[in-house]
């Protein structure tokens, strides 16, 4: 900063720093603002699951589980059907767990047979030239 000679550029000077104040405030509100806006928990909600949508891995996982949950709930209510005893429910709940797990621990497996399944399908289903 230059030395100040007289009061003219004195008075020029703190009108420079009181600009520069300014804006700086601005800024500093500015980015209060933002910052407040990304805290807000509606935000930071959308905001993770974009991450989760977001990410391969996590949806895969998300849709293995929903897989075997169906499957299992499938099974079970085709195991129990009308039965009414406890016995019964009980079998049908040990039966979905079971099945729940199998279709999570192998599911790679079954999309891969489900795969070489649905492509002999559309092969048969395709006519031949």
């Amino acid at each position: 900063m230059q030395k100040i000679q007289n009061v003219s550029e004195l008075k020029a000077a703190i009108a420079a720093l009181e600009t520069k104040k300014e804006e700086n405030l601005r800024q500093l509100k500015m980015e209060c603002l933002n910052a407040y806006e990304i805290i807000k928990p509606t935000n930071l909600i959308k905001q993770s699951i974009k991450e989760v949508v977001g990410s391969q891995d996590i949806l895969q996982d998300v849709l293995k589980a929903v897989a075997a949950m169906v499957l299992g709930y499938f099974t079970k209510k085709s195991v129990l059907g009308v039965g009414t005893h406890n016995w019964q429910k009980a079998l049908a709940a040990l039966l979905q767990l079971a099945v729940s797990g199998l279709v999570s621990d192998n599911s790679s497996g079954i999309k891969e047979k489900l795969r070489r399944l649905i492509q002999k399908l559309i092969s048969k289903l395709k006519p031949s030239s």
